[in-house]
Formats: C-alpha cells, structure tokens, sequence
C-alpha cells in the first residue's frame, strides 16, 4: 500500500528530532513496524532521548565514557612515550606503512595485515607479537583452485 508522502516525512521527523523508537512512531502513525523501518533505516540511531533515561543510567553512561575516554587517553600517551624509541628500529617505520596500506582498520581493538609475500607476513608478526600482550591467530585466505593443504604446509613451516 502507499502512503501520502507526508507520512512518510512525519514518521523520519519523528526518529530524527524526537528520538522515537521505531515502535513508538508505528503505533502513533497507526503504520506496521516494517513501513517505518523502511522508512528510517537510514536515520544514524539517536542517543536515547536525555528525558526518557533514568538518572542512574544517565550517571552509569557518563562512568562508562570517562573510563573509556581515560583508557584511550593512557594508551594515547604510552604510545607517545614509546614512539623515540620504536621509530629508531630498522623496520619500525616499514610495519606502519605496511599497515596503513594493508591493515585492516575496521576494529580499533584488532591489529590484522593481509599480503602473501612471507617475508612481509613475518616482518608484521615480529612487531605485532612486540607491541602485544595478547595471544596472536592467524588466518589464511585463499581461493578455492588452491590446495588448502599445501598453504597450511607452506605457511607453518618455520621461517628465519
């Protein structure tokens, strides 16, 4: 069925200003949750409407942001601590090109570099395996004309 196009700009007003929940502007425009979803998708979701929060949520948000944002702040200034000293090794700056170029940058907590080149997967391994504490996986892509066998061979076999 189709609606006036008025309708439509009431139910994206109504997500936009209001911060109305899709259910919310559905049963005041008398429409099914999925007209308006269509209609909205793609609306950024608004932050929960300040009057509608409890003020213990409100307080629990703000402690959540401060913990983070000192977190962030910490690693910011480690890194700027350490940055003399990193820079002076050989490769330093070789793994930095590497992962703007190639890295995967989706996930600031996932520090992941694709190339098929071995020796160019060792030099981002050496400096990830230096800067993290955390355990490092690797995966391997291929397509499906490649022996799957054969890579898994070719990558674990050790390397200098």
């Amino acid at each position: 069925m189709a609606y006036p196009s008025y309708v439509r700009a009431k139910a994206r007003e109504s997500r936009a200003s209001k911060c109305l929940t899709i259910d919310e502007i559905a049963e005041r425009l008398a429409l099914p949750r999925t007209t308006i979803f269509y209609w909205v998708r793609d609306l950024p979701r608004s932050r929960i409407d300040p009057s509608k929060a409890s003020a213990a949520r409100r307080r629990a948000v703000e402690s959540t942001r401060a913990k983070h944002r000192l977190l962030r702040e910490r690693a910011y200034s480690e890194g700027c601590d350490h940055f003399a000293t990193l820079s002076r090794g050989p490769t330093f700056r070789d793994v930095v090109c590497l992962y703007l170029a190639e890295g995967y940058k989706r996930d600031r907590n996932r520090v992941s570099i694709c190339n098929s080149d071995p020796t160019i997967v060792v030099l981002g391994a050496r400096w990830i395996n230096r800067l993290s504490a955390r355990k490092v996986t690797y995966a391997v892509q291929y397509h499906a004309d490649q022996d799957l066998g054969a890579l898994q061979e070719f990558w674990c076999a050790p390397r200098d």
